[in-house]
């Protein structure tokens, strides 16, 4: 009986690992799709548009089971069209050539003074163009932050490239009329210090020779990104 109890733990651990979208039983169409009548594509159908919400109800193979906002109605649909977030189209945030020559790499040791534990700033993305506000909310070894608020999580998301992960990326710090080259990681993990912003944890922002918390060690790709991000702004 015990070895039963304890691969059911394990199957509901398995299914809310792979359903990662429906965290907070909610979610949305990345596209316009179809739902089904029952989990196959050749079964009755009827699509749907882009960002519909949808609501979590089961899982099953590469199908959500789901019921469409203002609907009661129990459909089906494709795991690979479902995303955590609405998916936004932004206007990217034009830069001078003067902002960007103000772009400069910092050390850790003078960095983390800059934004201080529950201090608010900005960080903008040179890929995507996009920005978003944030609170440091720790961090000893490089800055543990979280997006302000639900939209700032959204920006996040879509420079993320709809997929929260470990993968860094290079950025610039907006703060006091300072501009620092940085590189983070979206993965929500760790404290979830704020309420209300859609983000379950925080993010990790470094800085030159700041530090992983777990290893006590320089990341390459961190301080790879930051490389990147000042030679974006020397262009």
């Amino acid at each position: 009986m015990k070895i039963k109890k304890i691969l059911i733990l394990l199957l509901m651990v398995f299914l809310t690992i792979q359903s990662p979208s429906f965290a907070a039983k909610s979610a949305y169409t990345n596209t316009s799709c179809y739902v089904y009548a029952k989990p196959s594509t050749s079964a009755a159908r009827k699509k749907i548009s882009k960002n519909t919400k949808l609501y979590y109800i089961g899982s099953t193979g590469k199908f959500f089971k789901v019921t469409v906002s203002g609907h009661k109605v129990k459909v089906y649909i494709l795991k690979k069209y479902v995303s955590k977030y609405k998916t936004t189209t932004k206007k990217k945030i034009q830069t001078s050539s003067s902002w960007k020559s103000k772009v400069e790499k910092m050390n850790w040791s003078k960095a983390k003074k800059l934004v201080k534990v529950n201090q608010t700033a900005t960080l903008y993305s040179v890929r995507t163009g996009l920005e978003f506000k944030f609170k440091r909310t720790g961090g000893l070894n490089h800055m543990d932050a979280e997006p302000l608020t639900a939209a700032n999580t959204t920006t996040l998301w879509d420079i993320a490239e709809g997929y929260f992960s470990w993968k860094t990326h290079p950025m610039i710090l907006k703060v006091g009329g300072k501009y620092i080259a940085c590189s983070i990681n979206t993965m929500p993990h760790g404290q979830d210090k704020l309420k209300g912003n859609d983000f379950e944890g925080c993010f990790c922002i470094h800085f030159i020779n700041s530090k992983t918390h777990g290893t006590n060690v320089i990341n390459q790709d961190h301080q790879n990104q930051i490389d990147a991000a000042y030679k974006w702004a020397q262009k």
